[in-house]
């Protein structure tokens, strides 16, 4: 094989090889822990987040500024609050974070990651006192208002501060008894951790109350199914029984399927969920 035959075989590999290179990479954006950019474009050229000290460390004492130290040339503080979105994750343990920052800026999207180091810290907690407070039907989304002083009701942020300002309180209903609420507790801090805890409160003005046994049940496709047997009580406010006010839906177990038995009682509500298989 001549020398020049040779040469021209080189030449064919590289360029080949050249082409391959550009199919895979030709556009797409590569990624590294500190920045992003283009395929071809040397990353000297971007900007990129410098963080001053590496590793935010955070006490609970004051309110936290996850853009401190962070600086990114060409961009002053004001800037930065307006265009650095922020995710934090938990690293190693309950303690350790890892905040990452994204960026638009005029030459492309800049994401960086700092470690967040949270000292003294035991994560979000909610205690409720063991008796609920009786609730009106006027004070049943006032539930926070009614809750008593002192360590029977404590919402912690994870540093021993007060958070129940910051809870959010979800009020439904009881589906099986009409004078009871069922609340949910959540508290989700700042640093993405999250607590929830749920407890039930009487009503105690309501006009009627109808108690069910269940919550769901189960029938056989053309089995009997009789709704007022699932009705443990129906009292007046004073606690006389009005069972024979009750009324409720009918449903035809010879079709199977999931339904719901709804149950009124002087405009008090109740509901079953009756499913029929075959």
């Amino acid at each position: 094989m001549s020398r020049t035959t040779i040469m021209k075989i080189s030449v064919s590999v590289i360029c080949l090889i050249a082409l391959v290179l550009l199919y895979v990479f030709g556009g797409r954006v590569i990624e590294d822990d500190n920045i992003v950019f283009e395929a071809g474009q040397a990353d000297d050229t971007r900007d990129a987040f410098v963080f001053d000290p590496e590793t935010l460390v955070y006490d609970g004492t004051g309110d936290i500024d996850f853009l401190e130290g962070v600086t990114l040339e060409g961009y002053n503080e004001e800037q930065l609050k307006n265009m650095v979105y922020i995710r934090i994750s938990t690293g190693d343990s309950l303690s350790e974070k890892i905040i990452e920052y994204t960026a638009d800026t005029e030459e492309g999207r800049v994401r960086s990651m700092r470690n967040l180091l949270l000292r003294n810290y035991n994560g979000p907690s909610i205690v409720l006192p063991d008796e609920m407070p009786t609730v009106t039907m006027g004070t049943v989304d006032h539930i926070q208002d009614l809750m008593p002083e002192g360590k029977t009701y404590r919402v912690d942020g994870g540093f021993g501060n007060d958070m129940r300002a910051h809870v959010q309180i979800d009020a439904a209903r009881s589906p099986v008894n009409s004078a009871e609420v069922n609340y949910t507790f959540i508290l989700e801090n700042a640093f993405g951790d999250r607590t929830v805890a749920k407890a039930d409160a009487i009503i105690s003005d309501v006009p009627a109350t109808i108690v069910l046994t269940d919550t769901a049940v189960t029938v056989k496709t053309g089995g009997y199914f009789g709704p007022y047997d699932f009705v443990l009580s129906a009292t007046t406010e004073d606690g006389s029984s009005i069972m024979d006010e009750v009324l409720c839906d009918e449903i035809d177990t010879s079709i199977p399927g999931d339904y719901l038995v709804t149950y009124e009682l002087r405009g008090q509500m109740a509901s079953l969920r009756v499913t029929v298989t075959d």
